[in-house]
């Protein structure tokens, strides 16, 4: 069976380019059913705007197909091979190209002429440091991706945590320690409290309500929600002799109003909920939200600490704790899942 990946910089051409046929095609729908409304228009009012159209979508199919990189891998012979512009540069065995790594990578970007470094995490391959087939500026993403490499290709992988797992121990819990967890200094901005089989870590340094919802995603579902008043929406939606394109404009206005206030409720209960993250024999729990001890394959600090399994991942505001802590409350949490997971006492 052979499979083909795109590097990352191809798929970021890829996306490009489907915004760009995505902008074209939405033109030239817009102008058929504008010229339907209207079979009076000639060619001549019609023509420069389907042409604009269809240049769009011919020049995103050229990006498309322009330098495409990608690394083929046969898996029954575990042969991986390098193409670049339709030809093979290079061929390797996936064991001499493995673990797939998740690394961060900071790449330079201009913003009104002032220069600055921007992290993306990468999914990429070991043995070939330059060969990158997947980034994002989140880890989560990245790792996920990372990891299927591993397990499609049969190769171990490493994380932020820099622990290497192989082939077979891809799905292994964390690993509890042998020692006693050393506990948090006061100026860590982070008590540890144990009560009725629970650990708690609760913050000082965020207290409740740091995270205030954002009234502007408010206010733009109130201005949404006038919005479909004034066009008077319902009548709309019921009667099918309106103008489809009114019709659908103010559908894609409902769904914005509709996201936006899921999104502000959302914060609110993080609001109103306390900074604090818990671990007991089964859950790991932070604001409403929790994953199962069992589950949880890493913990890393990034912009954010996170607490993550192979498909979900909770995130704790790098703000949890004081400046300078951040390793010793990730070691610390680290520690708690793996002797929960293990079933062995709290070591503290």
């Amino acid at each position: 069976m052979t499979r083909r990946y795109l590097t990352a910089a191809s798929r970021e051409r890829l996306v490009v380019s489907r915004v760009v046929s995505f902008l074209g095609l939405g033109i030239l729908a817009i102008l058929g059913i504008m010229w339907s409304q209207d079979p009076q228009a000639t060619i001549f009012q019609v023509a420069p705007f389907g042409l604009v159209g269809l240049a769009l979508v011919a020049g995103s199919q050229v990006l498309a197909r322009k330098q495409r990189q990608c690394l083929r891998v046969d898996l029954s012979t575990r042969q991986a091979t390098f193409v670049a512009k339709g030809k093979d540069r290079w061929s390797a065995s996936l064991d001499e190209l493995g673990p797939v790594v998740c690394v961060p990578f900071e790449r330079r970007r201009y913003r009104n002429g002032v220069a600055y470094d921007l992290t993306e995490y990468q999914a990429a391959l070991s043995g070939q440091k330059h060969l990158a087939l997947q980034g994002s500026s989140d880890y989560p993403p990245s790792r996920r991706f990372a990891l299927r490499l591993a397990r499609e290709w049969g190769v171990g992988f490493r994380g932020l945590d820099g622990r290497v797992r192989d082939a077979r121990s891809l799905d292994a819990p964390l690993k509890p320690g042998q020692d006693r967890i050393a506990p948090l200094e006061p100026e860590s901005g982070v008590i540890i409290e144990a009560k009725d089989g629970v650990t708690i870590l609760r913050s000082t340094a965020l207290p409740r309500g740091s995270a205030f919802p954002d009234l502007y995603i408010l206010g733009g579902a109130a201005l949404g929600l006038v919005g479909l008043r004034e066009r008077h929406a319902d009548q709309v939606f019921l009667d099918p002799a309106f103008q489809p394109l009114e019709t659908a404009l103010l559908a894609a206005l409902a769904l914005a109003v509709l996201g936006a206030a899921s999104v502000f409720l959302l914060q609110v209960r993080a609001f109103l909920l306390p900074a604090a993250l818990a671990v007991d024999e089964s859950r790991v729990r932070y604001r409403g939200r929790s994953l199962r001890v069992g589950d949880v394959r890493e913990v890393v600090s990034t912009n954010e600490i996170l607490i993550l399994t192979d498909r979900d991942y909770l995130a704790i505001p790098a703000d949890f704790c004081r400046p300078g802590a951040t390793p010793a409350v990730v070691r610390t949490i680290h520690r708690l899942i793996a002797d929960r997971a293990a079933g062995a006492p709290m070591a503290l």
